[in-house]
């Protein structure tokens, strides 16, 4: 169904995409549980229209291998509490906080499998849902940034609303040069969000060689850009990991042409913005420039992961079972990495590791398509590259990102229906035409 050229159905997909990735706070009733009855109604609906249960065989294939860190961490869980039952409730608190969220993620995977059966979706029509949810945010942050008042409505419904008094207090103290959109998180978690949808609409720009494309992946850049200096350096990872896989000494003219207009447009941009976002920006470059000359001690940021959080627990195979702000007393640990020694140990860190390598192999080798593993090869990158500065596995938006899209991807390559493509659809006038002949194509790998 098109109105005036756009598809409705991928819009109203983006629109929940958007609000389960970004989980804006709109009202006083909990985003993450507005999308969770949201996704419990597509199931129910969907499985009873499609009279199948394949979408939940495909979520069980994602989840299952992070069952022996699963079993790891309940049985160390459960010996804590008996042996400490003074901090029993802490331990407890933990488990079901990790636990949430791989439920949060088989609910999510699930549903997004019965869209993809309901209304027949393609690979080409899910990219590009994912690239509109992006849009969206894309046009809430320019908005935000051309308009005070926009910007003052969207940061007052995050603070009334928001479930966190950490970002409350973030954006209270950095709005003065940041905090430009709509969702929970306007700081790191955002720009890890948008690094993974923009490098999503840059790999499917580069790989279906339209410059649109391209294009508006740059344009999304603004978003990390007023935002989160960290999702811009996940940006540049992604990038380069995709020049290099797509490099071809033919195609080298081209790429240089893309960076010189990328340059372009980002120094025009950057000379429109406000002095404390350039003089933001600036503290970033200087951060990166001390590490890469081996000075990280000289910059704040580096200086808190290199320093400040490198304290391990007494017991660093299994762990303390909680936080080192819960039960170490200390203060200010951002490094995923230590987080999850804190909470896993060195055994539990590693399994659950694995799980993640798992999920990432899975969607490299689900589709015989170059465009698919440079996603999923950016994806794990940028996953362990963001764990160096923040905790990320209770990241409930990332979700649809790094177990969607794996998800997504596997379900198609076991239907055979090929990879993206530029290669245009035919137009179809009614809603019972064939699945094969709607909505796939066969696809020549570029």
């Amino acid at each position: 169904m098109r109105i005036h050229g756009f598809k409705i159905k991928e819009w109203l997909l983006a629109t929940y995409l958007f609000m389960g990735i970004f989980l804006p706070p709109i009202s006083s009733y909990s985003s993450i549980h507005l999308v969770l009855v949201l996704s419990f109604f597509i199931i129910i609906v969907g499985l009873y229209e499609i009279r199948n249960a394949t979408s939940i065989r495909y979520s069980i294939i994602i989840v299952r291998g992070f069952l022996p860190f699963a079993l790891y961490y309940i049985s160390a869980q459960l010996v804590r509490c008996f042996v400490d039952s003074s901090t029993a409730t802490i331990y407890s608190d933990f488990f079901v906080q990790t636990i949430k969220v791989f439920a949060f993620c088989f609910i999510i995977c699930t549903a997004l499998i019965v869209i993809i059966q309901l209304f027949r979706f393609s690979v080409e029509e899910m990219v590009n849902s994912f690239m509109k949810a992006m849009i969206i945010q894309l046009v809430c942050v320019i908005a935000s940034f051309i308009s005070p008042s926009i910007r003052s409505g969207f940061l007052n419904q995050i603070i009334n609303y928001s479930k966190s008094e950490l970002v409350v207090r973030a954006i209270e103290r950095h709005n003065f040069h940041r905090c430009y959109g709509f969702a929970s998180n306007l700081f790191d978690s955002f720009g890890y969000l948008t690094a993974l949808l923009i490098l999503v609409t840059f790999v499917y720009g580069i790989h279906t060689k339209k410059h649109s494309i391209i294009l508006i992946s740059f344009l999304m850049l603004i978003a990390p850009l007023l935002n989160a200096r960290t999702g811009m350096v996940l940006v540049f990872i992604g990038v380069l990991v995709t020049l290099l896989y797509y490099m071809k000494i033919k195609n080298l003219l081209r790429i240089m042409l893309w960076i010189l207009v990328f340059v372009i447009l980002f120094t025009a941009f950057y000379n429109l913005l406000p002095q404390s976002i350039q003089e933001f920006l600036g503290n970033g470059l200087k951060e990166i420039d001390n590490l890469m000359n081996g000075k990280a001690s000289d910059g704040i940021v580096f200086r808190e992961i290199f320093d400040n959080d490198f304290v391990f627990p007494d017991n660093i195979l299994l762990g303390a079972g909680a936080s080192p702000e819960a039960i170490g007393n200390y203060r200010g640990v951002d490094s995923g990495y230590i987080q999850c020694i804190w909470r896993y140990g060195i055994i539990g860190t590693i399994l659950l590791f694995v799980g993640y390598i798992r999920v990432f192999h899975l969607s490299y080798n689900s589709i015989n398509c170059k465009g698919v593993k440079v996603i999923s090869l950016c994806f794990m990158i940028v996953f362990f590259t963001y764990l160096f500065k923040l905790y990320s596995i209770i990241n409930y938006g990332s979700v649809f990102l790094i177990f969607g899209i794996p998800t997504i991807l596997k379900y198609y390559g076991d239907k055979g229906k090929g990879c993206i493509t530029n290669v245009p659809k035919q137009s179809t006038s009614n809603n019972c035409i064939s699945d094969n002949k709607r909505y796939y194509s066969n696809i020549q790998e570029i």
